[in-house]
């Protein structure tokens, strides 16, 4: 299970379980079902939601191994095509602090019922903040790698774009 933490009252684990169609026709996307478990220090929350493609997080491996080269080129947000996770980076001096947003069924407040009927809903948004330093955010990215061997993509087409990282 990719682990992200720093400092050490805050962590996101992040797994691949199954894909969410056992089969997949040509043209369909990989889904899979995505556990994360949180704990931001005060709240801790787990989910298991179909929010991301193989694709998607095969991106998000990159885009952490970017962070952690310190690559001018990498994107200051990841997210996929679903926004019940997204990423955002700021860099200076050497620091990266990567933020961790949640939102739909990832969101902490996801399990009280009138949550979903709050007008906020479609936009409420639970943040995490990290600072990871380079060699956790690799360590993630490699983590999450080892967890997606068990998932190759079944169709691999053109199929999933837009790519995440938007």
């Amino acid at each position: 299970m990719a682990r992200l933490t720093g400092p050490v009252d805050k962590l996101l684990r992040l797994r691949p379980l199954c894909y969410e169609s056992p089969q997949c026709s040509d043209g369909e996307w990989d889904w899979l079902m995505v556990e994360i478990a949180v704990d931001d220090g005060q709240r801790r929350w787990t989910a298991v939601e179909p929010a991301f493609t193989t694709r998607h997080l095969r991106d998000l491996v990159d885009w952490f191994r970017q962070l952690a080269d310190m690559d001018h080129d990498a994107r200051d947000t990841f997210e996929a095509i679903e926004p019940n996770l997204k990423f955002e980076a700021e860099r200076w001096n050497g620091v990266t602090c990567v933020r961790a947003l949640f939102s739909h069924e990832y969101h902490p407040d996801e399990c009280h019922p009138d949550w979903k009927a709050s007008p906020t809903y479609e936009f409420s948004v639970f943040s995490v903040e990290f600072e990871p330093g380079p060699t956790a955010l690799r360590q993630f990215a490699d983590e999450l790698e080892r967890d997606l061997i068990p998932f190759p993509r079944r169709f691999p087409t053109d199929a999933e774009s837009p790519q995440g990282g938007g």
